[in-house]
């Protein structure tokens, strides 16, 4: 009896050796998928945060340009040089561009 018992011991043993090593296997793919989702989301927020940045740059850029638009309008729009016909079209068309850029294309 005692020799029948340690038999089903040992297959008992055996067996949960088995399932262990599955049990292992599973926990070392959670661990790589795991690894691999905090990857994306680094890699998420850095793109997010260069994005950001480069839109920034592209706003600074942006207000240094209507910036000049309006320097140029400034000093060119006074009546010595409203007679010059392409100073006139030169300031016109910088009105145009500051207004697009302002966003009052219609006014």
């Amino acid at each position: 009896m005692s020799d029948d018992l340690i038999k089903q011991w040992d297959e008992y043993v055996e067996s949960m050796g088995s399932v262990m090593g599955e049990v292992e296997h599973m926990a070392q793919q959670m661990r790589d998928r795991i690894e691999e989702l905090e990857r994306d989301r680094d890699e998420a927020f850095n793109a997010a945060w260069r994005n950001g940045i480069a839109r920034e740059k592209a706003q600074a850029k942006l207000a240094k340009a209507v910036e000049a638009l309006r320097e140029i309008i400034t000093r060119w729009d006074t009546p010595a040089w409203k007679d010059v016909e392409a100073t006139g079209s030169v300031i016109n068309r910088a009105r145009a561009v500051l207004a697009e850029l302002e966003g009052k294309e219609n006014e």
